[in-house]
């Protein structure tokens, strides 16, 4: 199979289609389609192929792209691909690719061409760039790239707060924290934090009270600092670091692009099919 995934035209013509969503379900409700054959379909604007796999009892949906075909199948709602070499069944779920290690016991999600790890915190979600492990039975000379090696330099962790509405960017070998405004979708820019910033946290809500953001704070000599601010970012408790704020943030747009965090349910934990299947 092609590597789909990098192939966001394709997806959104495709498995993100709104015309091919409705189509889909016919299909597979379809009494002649149930006869092992490859049925064409092409209409509402887009052009696919259906297999019922009998001995699997699952649907695959093939779209051609010149000479070749990208081939997904439908499973527990949603549409997956097998990632090749590394063995992954990703599913698309919310914009995006989605794979569960059951040996990290975490999500992992394909964002603008990098895997970031998903990570719920109590009042929040965190994105840690990292290469997810290859999966059991991955071929051993065609593994995923950087081997799972975690980046924490070039590329940035998000910390999203629990209503989605901020949203703290840390990057660079200087630990720049950034403060966006998330609730209207496009983050917008309100302030910068400091350097130095190791962990972000934000307080519990869910009794109304106020939004807050607790920071921790290295300085030069390894000394760790906790600051409490509000949800604009002034300091609410602890001592305000005095830097200059550098130039705007080098990785370009805040946050992953397009992704929706937090809320909502996670993709199945089970892949469409198991090993040696």
């Amino acid at each position: 199979m092609r590597d789909l995934s990098r192939n966001a035209d394709l997806v959104h013509a495709t498995i993100d289609n709104p015309a091919f969503l409705k189509s889909a379900p016919r299909a597979m409700d379809s009494r002649t389609d149930l006869d092992g054959k490859v049925h064409e379909y092409n209409g509402d604007g887009v052009r696919y192929a259906h297999w019922y796999d009998q001995k699997h009892d699952r649907h695959w949906f093939g779209f051609g792209q010149g000479k070749s075909y990208y081939w997904t199948v439908a499973y527990k709602g949603g549409y997956w691909w097998r990632e090749p070499g590394a063995g992954r069944w990703l599913s698309y779920w919310r914009g995006h690719w989605w794979w569960y290690s059951a040996t990290a016991g975490s999500y992992f999600v394909f964002i603008d061409g990098a895997y970031y790890q998903y990570a719920p915190t109590p009042n929040g979600i965190v994105l840690v760039p990292n290469s997810p492990p290859s999966a059991p039975g991955a071929s051993a000379d065609d593994k995923a790239p950087d081997g799972g090696s975690l980046v924490v330099s070039s590329m940035p962790e998000f910390f999203y707060s629990k209503d989605n509405s901020r949203l703290v960017q840390v990057e660079g070998s200087d630990l720049n924290a950034y403060l966006y405004d998330s609730s209207g979708g496009h983050p917008e820019l309100i302030k910068f934090l400091g350097k130095g910033v190791t962990q972000v946290e934000y307080s519990d809500t869910a009794k109304g009270q106020p939004l807050q953001i607790v920071l921790s704070i290295q300085d030069e000599s390894g000394h760790v600092a906790r600051v409490t601010l509000d949800k604009d970012g002034n300091v609410v408790n602890g001592a305000a670091q005095v830097s200059a704020p550098p130039s705007p943030p080098s990785y370009g747009t805040p946050g992953p692009p397009g992704f929706d965090a937090p809320g909502g349910d996670l993709p199945p934990t089970q892949p469409p099919f198991q090993d040696g299947n």
